[in-house]
């Protein structure tokens, strides 16, 4: 974000040759989804009144290593939103998708992003808008020449989603025509997908569950050609029952083409197990079915191993011919002919509280297995025997929300983890002594350049591992460590989004104020967060004249969030070098803000800010104290009541990024914006502002542009798109003007000229 920062290059210049020296990866790999929106302030949506909340979710469905050791993986994407009717609140609020993506990427065998596969190391696929729904389920199946059946269905709809790739990510033009299949009966409701498996001479099989209620579906196996067709050779035009007027609940194809079924069946879990042409297995249970005690169950319920046998875990039902009382979750195995193992006795649970559980079971071995289990505040990766003993290994461990990892077993003795961190994958390859593995993945630069560092422990500071250890002075993430921990050895954590603003020293996140004493005598940066709270001589220096306060020099951010601030504390005069400032009210608390004169008093305390961000509900003008500032690089103003452009940014020289955010009443840009000539960013949202004015052109160091608006917007200036810098767009507009339309063509190739990722959505 910032330049010029020479510190910081030699910094982070040094540290690269003293741990390229010693060793030039970190273990950790990383691949930044490139459609993703980094922003140092978090993106809202448009201020449309019948908004109530939003949430965007980036998660991984698929991760296996390819027969040359690298590794392939697919996320999946939305962007979901609610919104309330504003004619009858007594409604129910409605609930759509404005993102909705399938996304692909490959690691190579050293654990870097392949920039070869699909468009710079990813494929992405937007699922029509007419669906409008969540993928409900995704199986990915590699080929043994590196193509991909990628095959997927959609919450609530009958489409069974079928596509292929080349081994270099590239759409296969010889599979279908639409990548469209539908197979669902007459009767059906949905189908929901179950697994994916492919034969030996490239046709592939589907496990579905075609539900016509909520407790009555059939399991069938649809076959397709190698072009992607139903193969009608197979059974009845490609689909075979194998069970049916069920009520099934989950299914998988065993390696020897085995079927698995799971029937919910009055009050337990039962298995049925069919033969490659859809008979029951004998040999399997009573007549190819088995009951459990099992009533309920997580993801990842069920594991087979290649001989058939198989664990099943969840909680037992008060009705189970065992006599356990209900509520308590058991792990059980049963043997490759549907027998319960007697001699396997799980254990490891005893301490647990009745809320802890277990997911992704998987199969390490033919001796081993692990599972996550998830506790009320972290999750911790457990290793068993077949017979259900624990094994004494490393501990990995994550917070409750991060814990379920993908485990892929790797020889001898070694691990890799894949897991997703919003818009990115991870890749964590561990040795068996649970220390990363320096032959994979990023180098220490480039792992910061991602956003993260290793954290060594403490404890283990007599361990000799240090060549991933990012300076003492970069604290902890203010956000959750959601990456694995090793209790002996290591943490991976995010960096603050200022972090090279600070030059390796980012301040703490502190909302206590014997804490930021406490961190800043220690002589480390502070960044304050007060949120709800009425500014007193107290908040920065307690009540006893005798106690210490917060050194001046070491306090550099200050956030303010539904804070009073009628009256200026003179300890705040201390604090002139504070380098970054938020003031926030949200829409409800707009009652605490204080009257313009108190608000330009407060900025007029801070002339050294280079990062503001203002949150003011209803303020029809910026806060004439914006011109104070001389150093802002930064500037994010939230004004929903905004009526005229601030004049006091085009004097912002220094400027490298500026956000507007949910304009909605009509504001036209001043042609003296084009003053900004160190502006890099600029991001406008709301309905207000509609068209860019000629003179920003004369923003030569403009290389991005956002847009979020449900108005209309006009085409660039044609000067503007001939800047040396520009590269990168973000435009989602609902009512583009035809001249917009009409560039969306160029500026993608401008985009992509440069070896930028953009995304436009215009809507008519």
């Amino acid at each position: 974000m910032f330049k010029n920062l020479i510190p910081v290059i030699l910094f982070c210049t040094g540290t690269a040759i003293g741990l390229h020296a010693q060793n030039p990866r970190t273990g950790a790999g990383i691949a930044l989804y490139p459609g993703a929106m980094p922003s140092t302030i978090q993106d809202t949506w448009s201020s449309d009144p019948s908004f109530l909340h939003g949430s965007e979710l980036f998660e991984l469905v698929h991760a296996a290593l390819q027969p040359d050791n690298s590794l392939l993986v697919w996320g999946y994407a939305y962007k979901e939103r609610v919104d309330r009717n504003l004619n009858d609140q007594s409604q129910e609020p409605t609930h759509s998708i404005e993102r909705n993506e399938l996304l692909g990427t490959r690691f190579t065998a050293a654990g870097l992003l392949d920039t070869t596969y699909g468009h710079r190391g990813w494929v992405n696929y937007a699922l029509p808008p007419s669906l409008n729904e969540r993928t409900w389920n995704i199986k990915i199946a590699p080929y043994p020449d590196g193509r991909c059946l990628v095959i997927a269905d959609m919450n609530g709809q009958k489409d069974i989603l079928a596509m292929r790739f080349q081994p270099d990510g590239r759409p296969d033009s010889t599979f279908r025509e639409i990548g469209y299949v539908w197979f669902t009966a007459d009767l059906s409701t949905r189908d929901r997908l179950l697994d994916l498996a492919l034969l030996p001479n490239g046709k592939a099989r589907l496990l579905l569950s075609s539900d016509y209620s909520t407790f009555l579906s059939d399991c069938r196996i649809v076959q397709l050609d190698t072009k992607g067709y139903r193969d009608t050779l197979f059974d009845v035009d490609g689909v075979l029952t194998v069970l049916d007027k069920s009520g099934v609940f989950g299914g998988q194809f065993l390696p020897d083409g085995r079927v698995l079924v799971v029937d919910y069946d009055m009050d337990w879990l039962s298995l049925y197990r069919y033969l490659p042409n859809g008979l029951p297995d004998l040999t399997f249970g009573h007549f190819g079915r088995i009951n459990t005690p099992i009533e309920a169950i997580y993801d990842d319920f069920i594991s087979t191993w290649p001989d058939g046998s198989c664990l099943i875990y969840g909680r037992e039902s008060r009705l189970c011919e065992t006599g356990k009382p209900g509520g308590v979750f058991n792990l059980l195995r049963y043997d490759a002919h549907g027998r319960l193992d007697t001699a396997f006795e799980w254990s490891g649970h005893n301490s647990w509280a009745t809320t802890d559980y277990l997911r992704n079971l998987t199969i390490l071995s033919d001796t081993t297995f692990s599972a996550w289990h998830v506790g009320a505040n972290d999750g911790e990766l457990l290793q068993y025997t077949t017979s259900g003993k624990l094994l004494d290994v490393p501990t990995r461990r994550a917070d409750k929300y991060r814990s379920h990892w993908k485990v892929i077993p790797l020889a001898p003795e070694q691990q890799l983890f894949i897991c997703t961190d919003q818009e990115k994958i991870i890749a964590l390859r561990l040795l068996p002594d649970g220390k990363p593995d320096p032959a994979f993945g990023l180098d220490s630069l480039d792992l910061r350049k991602a956003g993260y560092f290793f954290k060594k422990e403490k404890k283990a500071s007599d361990m000799g591992f240090d060549l991933h250890v990012a300076p003492e002075s970069i604290p902890p993430s203010p956000f959750s460590a959601f990456v694995l921990l090793d209790s002996s050895a290591f943490t991976l954590e995010s960096l603050p989004y200022y972090f090279d603003k600070f030059k390796g020293a980012s301040p703490n996140s502190i909302t206590s104020l014997k804490q930021a004493v406490k961190e800043g005598l220690a002589g480390n940066n502070i960044h304050l967060k007060l949120t709800s709270q009425t500014l007193s001589k107290a908040t920065f220096r307690g009540t006893d004249p005798d106690e210490q306060a917060i050194p001046a020099d070491r306090l550099k951010g200050l956030s303010l969030v539904n804070c009073r601030l009628d009256q200026i504390p003179s300890e705040l005069h201390r604090f002139n070098g504070l380098e970054i400032l938020e003031i926030r009210y949200d829409p409800d608390s707009a009652g605490l803000m204080p009257s313009p004169k108190h608000l330009n008093a407060l900025l007029a305390l801070f002339p050294k800010v280079e990062i503001l961000i203002l949150a003011l509900p209803g303020v029809p003008e910026a806060p004439k104290g914006l011109k104070n500032f001389k150093n802002l690089r930064l500037l994010d103003l939230d004004l929903p009541g905004l009526k005229v452009f601030p004049e006091a940014i085009p004097r912002l020289k220094p400027l490298t990024e500026l956000h507007l955010r949910n304009v909605v009443q009509p504001v036209a840009i001043p042609a003296s914006i084009g003053d900004l000539t160190n502006l890099e960013v600029l991001g406008i949202s709301g309905t207000g502002l509609t068209a860019f004015p000629d003179s920003l052109a004369r923003c030569v160091q403009l290389r991005e542009i956002n847009i979020l608006t449900t108005g209309t917007f006009a085409a660039f200036p044609n000067d503007l798109l001939a800047l040396p810098n520009l590269e990168q767009f973000r435009l989602e507009i609902c009512q583009p003007s035809p001249e917009l339309k009409a560039q969306g063509w160029e500026l993608r190739e401008m985009s992509k000229r440069k070896g930028k990722w953009s995304y436009f959505r215009m809507y008519d």
